[in-house]
């Protein structure tokens, strides 16, 4: 997945921000639940491990579901995840917003 079609996707964010979940995170993992990207951008977190953490877990687990448990930056959040069929299990997605 390239940098600039996932930055695409900031919009989302910005429509939610707009909505009042200021502080909505999407984060895009591998097949290995590396983050190859979040948004709002946080490149201390590229490239991190998210297969421990309870999200990456589930995103791993499943193609599809939600959870609710802290985000990257320690907030509860709840969030929707999924394996788009298109991307052959490759990368997987997840939109969190505030609890």
């Amino acid at each position: 997945v390239e940098e600039d079609t996932f930055a695409d996707v900031g919009w989302l964010i910005s429509l939610l921000h707009t909505r009042g979940a200021d502080d909505a995170e999407l984060i895009l993992i591998d097949s290995q639940g590396k983050i190859l990207a979040t948004v709002p951008e946080q490149k201390k977190w590229k490239g991190q491990a998210l297969s421990s953490n309870p999200l990456g877990q589930a995103m791993l687990s499943k193609s599809e579901g939600m959870i609710e448990t802290s985000g990257l930056d320690g907030a509860m959040r709840i969030y929707s995840y999924s394996t788009p069929k298109w991307a052959q299990g490759k990368w997987h997605l997840a939109l969190g917003v505030p609890k």
